[in-house]
């Protein structure tokens, strides 16, 4: 970890009630993936690199009042799901994987560990 970053992690699971292909196509789809955050605006194809998105999150400031951001990520599909490795503004990094686990016919648990790294000056911040 270069200095002057902290960083944490989160893990989270959540049973799914659909089949484990499923799962793993809608994961595997960059559109779908981003589309399931209640913030996502777009998501641009990267034109140097394979698998790489910018997306554009809405940022709401006040009532109807709202900006955007816009961070490059990188999309991986694996054989049961899809890493992410994403590169924000003021240094900000998240690496996550999500995995799909089969549970039972018709169900499965999806499966979340991201890794948040960010840039600080001067005092600690909490996550």
């Amino acid at each position: 970890m270069p200095a002057f970053t902290t960083s944490r992690e989160f893990k989270h699971e959540k049973t799914i009630p659909a089949s484990q292909e499923e799962v793993v196509a809608l994961l595997q789809n960059p559109q779908e993936l981003c589309s399931l955050g209640p913030l996502f605006k777009s998501l641009v194809k990267g034109e140097k690199e394979e698998h790489s998105y910018w997306i554009t999150d809405r940022l709401p400031i006040l009532g109807p009042i709202e900006g955007s951001t816009t961070f490059k990520a990188k999309l991986l599909p694996t054989s049961d799901g899809v890493t992410t490795d994403v590169s924000a503004a003021l240094g900000t990094k998240l690496k996550t994987k999500y995995w799909v686990e089969g549970k039972t016919e018709g169900s499965c648990v999806v499966k979340e560990n991201t890794v948040v790294e960010v840039c600080f000056l001067g005092s600690e911040r909490r996550l």
